[in-house]
């Protein structure tokens, strides 16, 4: 629920202080969010990727390379890209784009880097969560960037 109450906090802090730039940046947040899901989940429902099994260290099997491309083959909630990670970075990275303070800015990283890290141990492949870092950043970069259009008018 973390990557809806932040922004939404935010953007209510924001509203509650009269303060534009905070109610811009929670919708940023949000709104990256969102789009970082909806990307990552079409990119499952069309490679279906095998995940990893669960917490097995010790397992002989590799099935990394094994992929079930096709409409919605293996689902949406599997598979390649990390969706937490997606949405992860693209709401922290949309917050890091439009705040100039460095501790927020690094907190933002903690937080996505915390989420990819848990992802990649329990139930992705390192793969899985590169590719949702680098869809979460770029999801971020786009809405960042138009919503500090949106602020400097």
């Amino acid at each position: 629920f973390t990557p809806v109450i932040i922004p939404l906090a935010i953007y209510l802090y924001g509203e509650f202080r009269a303060r534009r730039d905070l109610m811009n940046m929670g919708a940023a947040a949000g709104q990256a969010s969102i789009i970082g899901y909806l990307i990552s989940i079409a990119y499952k429902a069309i490679t279906g990727r095998v995940e990893p099994e669960f917490l097995t260290t010790f397992s002989m099997i590799d099935n990394s390379r094994d992929f079930n491309f096709g409409f919605l083959e293996h689902g949406i909630f599997w598979g390649w890209p990390s969706s937490h990670t997606a949405v992860a970075f693209a709401g922290a990275f949309a917050i890091v784009f439009l705040v100039r303070n460095n501790t927020i800015r690094s907190l933002a990283v903690l937080y996505a880097f915390f989420i990819a890290i848990g992802a990649g141990i329990g139930f992705h492949w390192l793969s899985d969560v590169v590719a949702g870092a680098i869809f979460g950043i770029l999801v971020a970069s786009v809405v960042a960037k138009n919503f500090a259009a949106k602020m400097r008018e």
